[in-house]
């Protein structure tokens, strides 16, 4: 079995290997490993507590369906696992729209670490919402890609699929 942090390291070999840079993301581009989140973001209780969770994963594999540790995650799996266990929001398991409709949709200059950030059309999904991350600042997020990481949503990748940014109540 391939372990998370061997996978993460196996990514970036072959991303160097073919030109790819290692970036393993759905749509391949922005990952940018070891982001550190603004320091002044981290005091925000709410938002800390959320992205220690979030980090604990980070390298784990994006499986389809996946909603913990032991399965590992898909997008909308690693998002409410996040907030159940950081004590962000109590959500149980949804999908990235069952997140999306107990949220308020805000601008996306108004974004702060700790909002959502929700995407359209990453694949042949049956509503408009088929991916979610959680905005860790300065235009970066953490989501399950593969492998969960911290990807740049400023990419030509995730600006063309952009939907909403919203806020957790």
């Amino acid at each position: 079995m391939l372990l998370p942090e061997n996978k993460a390291l196996l990514t970036e070999l072959i991303g160097w290997a073919t030109g790819t840079g290692g970036e393993g993301s759905i749509g391949g581009v922005g990952n940018i490993n070891g982001y550190e989140v603004p320091p002044e973001a981290l005091s925000d209780e709410r938002f800390a507590a959320m992205l220690n969770e979030a980090k604990k994963y980070l390298g784990y594999p994006y499986v389809w369906g996946g909603s913990s540790p032991s399965t590992s995650f898909d997008c909308s799996g690693f998002v409410c696992w996040v907030l159940n266990k950081s004590g962000a929001m109590s959500i149980g398991r949804t999908t990235a729209t069952g997140i999306y409709n107990r949220c308020t949709v805000i601008n996306k200059s108004d974004a702060k670490p700790g909002d959502l950030i929700f995407f359209t059309s990453t694949y042949n999904s049956p509503g408009p919402i088929s991916h979610i991350g959680i905005y860790a600042g300065n235009g970066m997020m953490v989501h399950s890609g593969d492998p969960i990481q911290f990807t740049s949503t400023e990419s030509s990748y995730w600006k063309k699929h952009f939907y909403a940014m919203a806020r957790i109540p």
